[in-house]
């Protein structure tokens, strides 16, 4: 079977930490590829955050073209946004089953942020599924890493925590993989593009973007600036 991950993002925006972390997923678990996948908006966020799907859908293929791997390694994938078009619950668990019944040769790898850890059993009363019937990687994160490992769920599950040298992608495993230290966040780009600041974390075909569609207010921000 193929192994590929799954990197479940609003991309709201996707940017280059985030392409960073998959190509190093790439590289230390040998997956054959990573796949963002797309989600609609989150339960536990307010949904007036988000930009429309389709503009994020087109700035994640804008942001990973950048890396030359789109298409071969790294790939975007609006598998969850159709879910909800067919109105399949808003549920991790719920596409990781979905996806395993669509994609049969494909060992799904769930990719997750260690601050996604330790929220991981707030996320309805199926959230042992995920980690008990799939694979799980935690990318360490600056600020989280420490409560991530003395969260519930990496008490409930420390008997099935593997180093990544040992981890081969089985069911009912996980790992823990220590990314480069940045405080970047979706939340601190669009606070920046909201004042008028170019982020350095996204290049300049998908600034040029979201300033010709204003998102995040950027246009009006600059507007704002050079009045």
């Amino acid at each position: 079977m193929r192994k590929v991950g799954i990197l479940g993002t609003s991309a709201n925006p996707l940017h280059s930490s985030h392409v960073a972390a998959a190509e190093m997923a790439l590289k230390q678990l040998k997956l054959d590829e990573v796949w963002f996948m797309i989600t609609p908006n989150s339960p536990f966020k307010d949904i007036r955050i988000y930009a429309p799907t389709d503009d994020r859908m087109h700035l994640a293929h804008l942001v990973v073209r950048e890396s030359g791997l789109l298409g071969s390694k790294l790939k975007i994938s609006e598998f969850e946004i159709l879910l909800r078009h067919f109105d399949v619950g808003n549920a991790t668990a719920t596409m990781l089953q979905r996806f395993t019944l669509v994609h049969p040769t494909i060992q799904p790898v769930w990719l997750m942020g260690a601050d996604n850890l330790t929220q991981l059993h707030t996320w309805g009363g199926r959230w042992q599924e995920i980690m008990e019937l799939y694979p799980v990687v935690v990318f360490s994160r600056e600020g989280y890493t420490a409560e991530a490992t003395e969260s519930v769920v990496a008490q409930k599950y420390r008997t099935s925590l593997c180093h990544v040298e040992q981890f081969d992608c089985h069911p009912n495993t996980w790992c823990i993989i220590r990314t480069e230290k940045t405080s970047v966040s979706s939340t601190k780009i669009r606070e920046l593009l909201a004042s008028g600041i170019k982020p350095e974390y996204l290049s300049e075909e998908a600034i040029e973007y979201i300033r010709i569609q204003n998102m995040y207010g950027y246009a009006d921000a600059l507007n704002q600036k050079f009045s």
